[in-house]
């Protein structure tokens, strides 16, 4: 091999050397971003605030625990401290009112790498079966009503290294049974049907889990001073309870807090209501308007689609867009979706 043909070959094994270095460290960048955007959080056992100990055990609490770990990891937007690690932790530790002691959240912060720990409370654990008896004597019939059930959840995500609250959600969870009982004790003969109220508990649980989730990987963990909207404007300064104006610069807005008040300039964009509890006004011709919340009031001037997968909410809309009548998919219960002039 000639000289010229020798600089040429060590030449192009420099330049190929030089790009598979380059392979490789763009591979690193792209483990590392995304090691990034999977925060860790510790999630602490339920503590039932509820005030019943209905369908309610000893591991109840790290049972939800171990369900919510679940769900937020297959999320992809958080990994979880494993259970086990946690538990041996918390043994040595103590709890002030809802929360463990600060030298605890530091422990789990530089023991167990956690960047967040979360906190949970059922508010509420509710299954209700009305029972009416008619008869007298030894024929006595006893009618049970189908059993609805209502679980809420008060969930506190708190830094695990500054020890400051950065959020608290409120979610709610509703389901309802189907058929009755009918009892006849004189005859000793019993015929049940879809009255068991255990399993529609666990209905309503799994709503709420599932809405406490969507709360938590809305958008990416902030101080709680912070007013989350994604791909929108909106005016942290003003208080929650003032109207404030938000343009959507964007296709999409979502509103993430609670117990706000806002008007909202749609442009033709989508919205989505994460939050509970919020008074809303949306003006203009919104797309399509999505309500995962529950207990909001939404006021909608012209609107494509609307779509209400949570609970309890009044949905008032005055026209469809483009004249065209609104398309309505309620998936939740208790909402009230209706025309206005």
């Amino acid at each position: 091999m000639s000289k010229g043909y020798q600089t040429i070959f060590f030449l192009n094994i420099q330049r190929a050397c030089t790009c598979l270095l380059c392979i490789i460290l763009l591979l690193m960048c792209s483990v590392m971003v995304f090691a990034e955007e999977s925060s860790t959080i510790a999630v602490i056992q339920f503590q039932n605030r509820s005030g019943t100990s209905q369908h309610w055990n000893a591991s109840k609490g790290w049972d939800l625990a171990e369900q919510m770990r679940t769900l937020l990891v297959e999320s992809g937007n958080y990994k979880a401290v494993e259970t086990s690690a946690l538990q041996e932790i918390i043994k040595s530790g103590t709890w002030k009112a809802d929360r463990l002691t600060p030298a605890i959240e530091t422990k789990i912060n530089k023991e167990l790498g956690a960047a967040y720990i979360l906190y949970s409370s059922v508010k509420e654990w509710n299954v209700e079966v009305v029972k009416t008896s008619v008869g007298t004597g030894t024929t006595n019939i006893s009618t049970a009503s189908a059993p609805k059930a209502k679980v809420t959840l008060q969930l506190t995500l708190v830094d695990a290294a500054t020890q400051k609250v950065v959020k608290t959600y409120i979610v709610k969870g509703y389901a309802e049974g189907t058929g009755t009982a009918i009892v006849a004790s004189g005859e000793r003969k019993t015929e049940v049907r879809g009255t068991e109220s255990e399993p529609v508990l666990l209905q309503a649980q799994d709503k709420a889990m599932n809405s406490a989730v969507a709360q938590l990987t809305g958008a990416e963990p902030a101080g709680e001073e912070q007013k989350k909207v994604v791909k929108g404007e909106i005016h942290p300064s003003q208080d929650a309870e003032a109207v404030s104006q938000v343009r959507i610069k964007d296709e999409t807005i979502t509103i993430l807090e609670n117990d706000l008040s806002k008007t909202i300039d749609c442009a033709g964009g989508r919205v989505i209501v994460n939050g509970n509890n919020n008074s809303l006004i949306l003006r203009g011709e919104c797309q399509k308007v999505t309500i995962n919340g529950n207990d909001n009031t939404i006021n909608i001037e012209a609107v494509g689609t609307i779509q209400a997968n949570g609970n309890e909410n009044v949905i008032n809309w005055t026209k469809g867009a483009g004249n065209q009548r609104a398309r309505i998919t309620d998936l939740g219960n208790g909402n009230l979706i209706k025309q206005t002039n």
